[in-house]
């Protein structure tokens, strides 16, 4: 009769253990009579370590696996679940401790009588629910401060991400906007192509050798619209062919070279902060040169993406002390834009790495993504 009695008496844990475990974990996730079958172990596990238990070890062990097969019943991490364990047993032996020592007798005591020890169960019952109240009052504070901390990140982190968005569409509509103009170009050719020929066999049968040949290369000049990327990869395809658009006509000797595969797990904002700076800086450093080349590789291999950007450079290139480089207001245009490629590529546990001589400047940048599946 004990020992059923005791049974009863330990609900008031229970409720502990319950408002506990409504706290620290997330919902339940088994039915109600797994969840009553759970319940009732761990009566019967609580009651036993009470009753017949008198090792402490075996004591500790009996309370935390029964605590822990309650916690089985929610949705959680492993570790959250444990560190919810811990945190009630150590409301429990807590409130075990002030009754004790309020009253100068331990509940395991074999000299206590049953009244005392149902008394004892139910003070414990009563400290450890008020032990959970406060502590969802404090987590309640928590979670409002941390909201209310983070509400101007927040507000800067969607002006952020807005900015970049902005960025996106602008490439985008340029990525469009050279389509366009190549396709304009093909029309404009293709409705003129008689009158072209004829003019061209005028100057072959006037023997006007070297103007038929100025005239046909005036033509390839004007139809010669060059896509440096065509991988379907939009953000890449978008990004070269706009930076790179004028480079022809600046006289820039080019080789570029660039295949990815259509999508990628990577942000179109990261890649036009890493290869749009890159690239801006090579551009306007290679201008400066009298010998204008630039070389571009991007490919994807081995689970990521490799970035290479070789240009001609003109001058000393400072470096700070750390070996970072130096942004100068004359010619070294290198030091625009890296720190934000740095940061862009930590962003998947990448490296950066960049060497120069005296008339060449590299930079190779790796990425760890992945392709992102259909």
């Amino acid at each position: 009769m004990v020992f059923i009695g005791l049974i009863f008496i330990n609900i008031f844990i229970l409720l502990a253990v319950h408002k506990f475990t409504k706290i620290f974990l997330e919902k339940r996730i088994t039915n109600f009579t797994i969840y009553v079958l759970a319940c009732l172990s761990f009566l019967i596990a609580i009651s036993i370590s009470i009753l017949f238990v008198n090792i402490p070890i075996i004591n500790l062990m009996l309370n935390i696996a029964a605590i822990f097969l309650i916690t089985l019943n929610y949705e959680a991490e492993w570790k959250r679940k444990i560190s919810a364990v811990l945190i009630i047993y150590v409301s429990m032996i807590i409130s075990d401790a002030l009754l004790s020592t309020a009253t100068r007798t331990s509940l395991f005591s074999a000299a206590q009588q049953t009244e005392f020890v149902f008394m004892h169960i139910v003070g414990m019952g009563l400290l450890m629910y008020l032990s959970a109240m406060l502590a969802n009052h404090f987590k309640n504070l928590g979670t409002m401060a941390f909201h209310r901390d983070n509400s101007s990140s927040e507000a800067y982190s969607e002006k952020l991400k807005s900015k970049f968005i902005s960025k996106e569409r602008e490439y985008f509509y340029n990525q469009c906007e050279l389509m366009r103009e190549s396709v304009d170009e093909m029309k404009s050719f293709h409705h003129d192509v008689i009158k072209h020929l004829s003019a061209v066999s005028g100057f072959i049968k006037r023997e006007q050798y070297e103007d038929s040949l100025a005239y046909i290369e005036n033509l390839i000049g004007k139809v010669d619209v060059v896509d440096y990327s065509d991988t379907g990869n939009t953000a890449f395809d978008s990004i070269v062919n706009y930076k790179l658009r004028n480079a022809k006509a600046s006289g820039i000797e080019l080789e570029v070279a660039v295949s990815v595969p259509p999508k990628l797990q990577i942000d179109v904002s990261d890649v036009v902060s890493i290869v749009g700076n890159l690239l801006d800086n090579a551009l306007e450093a290679v201008c400066e040169t009298p010998e204008k080349k630039l070389t571009l590789d991007i490919r994807y291999n081995k689970g990521g993406v490799h970035v290479y950007v070789k240009n001609s450079h003109s001058g000393n290139i400072d470096r700070s002390e750390n070996g970072q480089i130096k942004t100068t207001k004359k010619g070294n245009a290198h030091g625009y834009g890296l720190k934000n490629v740095r940061k862009s590529i930590e962003k998947y546990n990448g490296d950066l790495e960049i060497t120069t001589t005296e008339t060449e400047f590299t930079v190779e940048a790796f990425l760890y993504v992945l392709p992102l599946s259909a």
